[in-house]
């Protein structure tokens, strides 16, 4: 552990600027796929392990080049006022074009907030139906913030799947980006796993239930040549019925070649060992961030807890994971080990994952086991 620990303090990483978010805003959720729990209805704060992301200095974008962007300074927009710009117009039937001042629509409240914008939530004021709209201020961005903010739109108009929360438009108007999407009544994977803290733990047919749809989602991507490279459970959205959503595609990217080590963007807990060591990286790196994500939904924690950074990239380039409770099966424990390989070609596909792991981990199951 000690030439880990020695290592990561010298990797390009730590070129990055820190900054964290400690609290998150919930309100009471229903527990997807048919379970059930006793809650008062009421709203709450929790506070949360600090949760690091790499940023632009001045303006909380993720930079495309962290050098570049510690030393960059504000853009300087021109303050005018611009007319209306389509950027699309693809929507799904049955959702009605929200006009340019979202006149047939009124404001329900923010329901997310970040370092590219906020996420508001709409209800359509003829039938009642719920959207949502990302507003990005484009003016306060740096330029390669303004480039990642449209990748957004680029990556995220061509994503059509059951488990991705659905694109429905995007227009810009006063230097202001407002992208439309499905909204996700059930919030996110990391709120209800939050609301689980103190709790028995999750039944392991309701996270391989979850597991499977967050990994078809990738796999689907991974079909389509994209990256989604941000990939954690505040990013992982599900609705009342306990539907999938991933969602949140500001740093995704088209891929023909493996990408460029300076690209290191997204949150810490969820870096792969080659991104933290400035290597390149391909679809293996999501494959990490699954293996994070499905070792957080079993132990109601990080899967990579640290106290700093240089803990954290110790952790990580060691695999020195939280342990899966003794309570799920050993199918669920190997799928976690083969997930978090240090050496990314180890790591199985989602398309493995999907059509061998998940099988096996079913059948293993039986009426009684897996903290059932």
């Amino acid at each position: 552990m000690k030439k880990f620990r020695a290592k990561a303090s010298s990797l390009p990483i730590f070129n990055g600027r820190i900054t964290d978010a400690t609290t998150l805003t919930t309100s009471s959720l229903q527990l997807p796929l048919g379970q059930t729990t006793q809650r008062k209805q009421s709203t709450c704060t929790r506070v949360l392990p600090t949760v690091f992301t790499i940023t632009d200095g001045t303006t909380g974008a993720a930079s495309t080049s962290l050098a570049e962007a510690m030393s960059s300074s504000k853009a300087q927009v021109p303050n005018r006022q611009e007319s209306l710009l389509q950027l699309s117009v693809t929507r799904e039937a049955g959702v009605g074009m929200a006009g340019p001042e979202l006149a047939n629509y009124e404001k329900v409240r923010v329901v997310g907030q970040g370092s590219f914008g906020i996420a508001i939530l709409y209800r359509r004021k003829s039938d009642g139906h719920q959207i949502v709209f990302k507003q990005i201020n484009l003016s306060e961005l740096t330029p390669p913030g303004r480039d990642l903010a449209m990748n957004e739109v680029e990556v995220f108009s061509k994503l059509h799947h059951p488990n991705i929360v659905s694109y429905l438009g995007s227009f810009i108007k006063d230097n202001t980006l407002l992208i439309e999407m499905e909204y996700a009544d059930g919030g996110t994977l990391a709120q209800i796993i939050a609301e689980r803290q103190g709790k028995l733990h999750f039944p392991e047919r309701y996270i391989i239930a979850v597991f499977e749809q967050i990994s078809s989602a990738i796999n689907y991507m991974h079909s389509e040549n994209i990256l989604h490279r941000d990939l954690k459970t505040a990013n992982v959205f599900l609705n009342r019925r306990g539907i999938v959503k991933i969602g949140d595609f500001g740093i995704s990217k088209i891929m023909n070649t493996k990408i460029h080590a300076q690209t290191v963007l997204g949150t810490p807990y969820y870096f792969s060992p080659e991104m933290c060591e400035g290597k390149e990286y391909d679809n293996k790196s999501d494959i990490w961030a699954l293996g994070c994500i499905l070792g957080e939904m079993c132990c109601l924690k990080k899967t990579f807890a640290a106290a700093n950074l240089s803990e954290l990239v110790t952790k990580i380039m060691a695999g020195n994971y939280t342990p899966v409770p003794s309570g799920y099966t050993s199918g669920l424990r190997s799928l976690m080990s083969n997930l978090l390989q240090v050496e990314a070609p180890r790591r199985p596909t989602t398309s493995e994952v999907l059509v061998y792991w998940i099988p096996l981990i079913f059948r293993s199951l039986g009426k009684n086991k897996g903290y059932s």
